[in-house]
């Protein structure tokens, strides 16, 4: 268990220092006029970008229903793929799936630790 908790202090310093280095960077960036004019021309065009994309979402108002309702669907369908694993996996099976060219894919599972209540370890 030791080991454990070493390697999540470390890996916590390693980000902490991660984070000091990107905001001394970002700092650093917002200090210089060159990019400041370059951020400003951007904004901008990402402005006039976005009219464009409304006028043709416009045009295009069925589909984009139709991607949100196959959004949500997608959504549901991979909710339920990653309880039926769950559930094959805790029972000691072996999970594999094919795609339409038989290429198979095996699953991965993620594990995050979320901060807990409790005082210490």
């Amino acid at each position: 268990m030791n080991q454990l908790q070493d390697v999540y202090f470390r890996f916590r310093k390693n980000k902490e220092d991660q984070k000091k280095i990107r905001a001394t960077y970002r700092e650093a960036l917002g200090n210089t006029p060159e990019l400041l004019g370059v951020v400003d021309k951007i904004k901008a065009l990402r402005e006039q970008k976005r009219q464009i994309e409304e006028k043709v979402r416009a045009q295009f108002f069925k589909e984009f229903e139709q991607i949100d309702d196959l959004k949500i669907s997608e959504s549901e369908d991979k909710e339920l793929l990653g309880d039926l694993v769950l559930s094959h996996l805790i029972k000691g099976e072996v999970v594999k799936v094919r795609d339409e060219n038989n290429n198979s894919y095996d699953p991965i599972v993620k594990i995050i630790f979320q901060k807990s209540n409790e005082e210490g370890v």
